[in-house]
């Protein structure tokens, strides 16, 4: 070791300065580090939804939600981009080019979906501020909503009988039975043998299928119990029957109650949906989506039950109950002052 004030030597001097340096360069210190681009904030959040998909913290479709309003909103306008150099100013601009025509509720999943994937990536950035959480979010009120629009029970019986008719009895099954029953596609594609109680009439209601993965909750995490009104019940024996003779064919090798014209489980939407629309565009029925067999007020009779309908939405529930519903099988001025029920 040198001892003070003696004179240093110039070699020894620039030899250790350079080993300083490259110290330093090997540990990060000395050089700037590359700020990270909004387009990698945004592959590690994906990776994260997918992470929080594989250990059903999160639903598939809220994942492709985000992943798609990304790729399509905000990757062309900012992917590129600094990620902490993104101002309010320039993500509201961006969310007002792309909400143009939008309703509410499309404007609200846009603003949604980068203020989360903004907020994952602030957390590596403790102290600084995330201006996506300064982007507003519109109120939806009642009028915002679309109006609950019901079949006839004419209209509901000429939907079933052109489906049977067009399509054959899996897709009939498959329709008469979302009428008589209010089950969600998605529902009734996950509902198995074991789900169901044929000699007490009920089927439990606990899954979900939602773009071909089984999720093991339902849209709303709450499991329902179903009593199956005679004509649903109907119709299930008749699909059961139908599953038999084609487990007999060689056609069926798993336990799903509702599948297509070739026994494959009905995964996607896809295949009702144009089974849907080419039986309405054949009939003097004014087109409404298949989620409106849910809402229907054709399925609901007038009766004396006192059969809960607490697994319909609330909306609905409301409407079925209000005076100014029309309960099938009731003339007009005649109606009569009871609970409504599925049958």
């Amino acid at each position: 070791m040198r001892s003070a004030g003696l004179p240093i030597n110039l070699t020894d001097f620039v030899h250790c300065s350079a080993a300083r340096l490259a110290i330093a360069s090997s540990s990060g210190e000395g050089s700037r580090r590359k700020p990270e681009t909004c387009n990698q904030v945004f592959d590690r959040f994906i990776a994260h939804c997918e992470l929080r998909v594989s250990k059903e913290d999160m639903a598939l479709s809220t994942l492709n939600g985000y992943r798609e309003i990304l790729d399509r909103v905000f990757r062309p306008e900012i992917g590129e981009d600094s990620f902490e150099g993104v101002l309010y100013s320039r993500l509201a601009e961006v969310v007002a080019d792309n909400t143009q025509d939008c309703k509410k509720k499309t404007y609200n999943n846009i603003t949604s979906a980068v203020r989360t994937a903004f907020t994952f990536g602030y957390e590596d950035r403790p102290g600084k501020t995330n201006p996506a959480l300064s982007l507003p979010s519109f109120r939806i009120t009642a009028k915002d909503r679309p109006k609950v629009d019901p079949f006839t029970i004419q209209d509901a019986e000429s939907i079933i009988a052109a489906s049977h008719r067009m399509h054959g009895e899996w897709y009939g099954n498959y329709e008469e039975f979302r009428f008589f029953t209010g089950l969600r596609q998605s529902e009734q594609f996950a509902l198995q043998v074991e789900d169901c109680d044929m000699a007490s009439g009920k089927i439990n209601v606990t899954k979900a299928v939602v773009e071909e993965k089984m999720k093991n909750r339902t849209k709303t995490n709450q499991n329902r119990e179903i009593n199956l009104c005679p004509r649903a019940l109907q119709v299930l024996r008749s699909q059961f029957a139908l599953r038999e003779r084609m487990i007999t064919a060689g056609l069926i090798n798993h336990n799903f109650v509702f599948f297509s014209s070739v026994g494959e489980p009905l995964e996607t939407t896809y295949l009702p949906y144009n089974r849907w629309t080419e039986v309405l565009h054949a009939l003097p029925v004014r087109f409404r989506k298949p989620y409106d067999a849910r809402h229907s007020n054709a399925k609901a009779r007038a009766n004396d039950s006192t059969e809960s309908i607490s697994y319909l939405p609330s909306e609905v529930t409301r409407f079925l109950q209000s005076p100014r519903a029309p309960i099938a099988g009731t003339k007009a001025g005649t109606r009569k002052a009871t609970r409504v029920q599925f049958a």
